[in-house]
């Protein structure tokens, strides 16, 4: 997690004693979990050899439900692409920039899993999500539209600036589709200025003091994270089209001096 929750916990001064984990991978994050007392954590993971680590791990604390699926917007059936290594990279989606930005991950395998939408699960008492499911985030969302309006009051999400899964939700559409719950996007971490994802963490309005919904409108109204990445694609572009043209001189000069 780039924003570590005990300090998300400690900074918006947030008591409750259940959250749910889509994605939980391996439960890096459970310790800490554990650590602020929740009394309810449920892990959801649909990859096999990462569930049956989590069952060796925490299969028999009471605290802890594990889950062997995935969550979506309808319930049926996928296929999860499987990355090399420990699987995290692992998606429901495609790799889209993900193959340039780590070409040492492969996608060769993959296995079929069951999508459940969270709605359905009877887990009313969640009131905190911590999403990590590589570019699947919108649509597992979409799958929790009851408990958003009546349960949940804190979302913890990894979010896109550009499409490193295909069709991946970028940062724009989950802020505005969490808007229309009442949630404001109020912290953002991105892995760096390079990298075009990172985490955020959403809160329900009601739960904010003024002052930090004045600054959300602040900077709502400058666009500053948008200015922000705008210029440095505008750079990065510029300097690739620099690059391409040295190149081709290079290559038209060593052309003549060999003729």
């Amino acid at each position: 997690m780039l924003l570590p929750i005990s300090k998300i916990l400690s900074k918006y001064k947030i008591t409750c004693s259940s959250i749910a984990h889509f994605g939980a991978h391996h439960g890096q994050e459970v310790d800490s979990y554990l650590k602020h007392n929740f009394k309810e954590i449920h892990l959801f993971e649909p990859q096999s050899s990462c569930f049956g680590i989590l069952k060796e791990k925490f299969g028999q604390n009471r605290t802890i439900t594990l889950h062997n699926f995935a969550l979506g917007s309808q319930r049926g059936a996928s296929i999860l692409n499987l990355g090399s290594g420990d699987g995290q990279a692992s998606s429901i989606l495609k790799p889209g920039l993900h193959n340039e930005l780590y070409p040492y991950i492969e996608f060769r395998e993959s296995e079929n899993v069951e999508i459940k939408r969270f709605d359905e699960l009877s887990l009313g008492n969640v009131s905190f999500l911590n999403i990590d499911i590589q570019g699947f985030e919108l649509e597992a969302l979409k799958g929790c539209e009851k408990n958003l309006r009546e349960n949940i009051f804190y979302i913890y999400t990894e979010v896109n600036r550009k499409h490193v899964y295909k069709d991946c939700a970028l940062i724009q559409e989950i802020d505005q589709y969490l808007n229309g719950f009442d949630f404001v996007r109020i912290e953002t971490k991105w892995w760096d200025i390079f990298t075009p994802w990172g985490d955020a963490f959403y809160i329900k309005s009601k739960s904010l003091t003024f002052f930090q919904k004045l600054k959300i409108k602040v900077m709502r109204l400058l666009r500053v994270e948008i200015f922000v990445f705008a210029l440095f694609d505008i750079i990065t572009f510029s300097f690739n089209i620099y690059h391409f043209i040295i190149n081709k001189f290079r290559n038209l000069k060593n052309r003549i001096l060999t003729a």
